[in-house]
């Protein structure tokens, strides 16, 4: 697995502070977040992935994808039209 580097972590710190002071900024703004931007905000606040190598972060991502979406016996999405693809 590849190491990340302590410049790695400090510039995706700096960029994620940056990103969650704009959600903080824009939920002062008349009208409230949508939740994707609730959720965005959210792990912004607590970045549990933030020194995880791309590896780490590419797992994280499909766990969530394969618990989000239903698959076919197949392991396929269902189309649009509700036929599994």
């Amino acid at each position: 697995m590849a190491k990340v580097t302590v410049d790695q972590i400090r510039q995706r710190l700096a960029a994620i502070d940056g990103r969650r002071r704009h959600y903080e900024r824009k939920s002062r703004e008349p009208g409230r977040l949508r939740q994707h931007e609730v959720w965005r905000h959210t792990y912004l606040a607590h970045p549990y992935l933030l020194g995880a190598p791309d590896e780490r972060v590419a797992e994280r991502f499909k766990s969530i994808f394969m618990n989000v979406n239903e698959l076919s016996a197949e392991g396929k999405e269902p189309r649009s039209d509700g036929s599994d693809g």
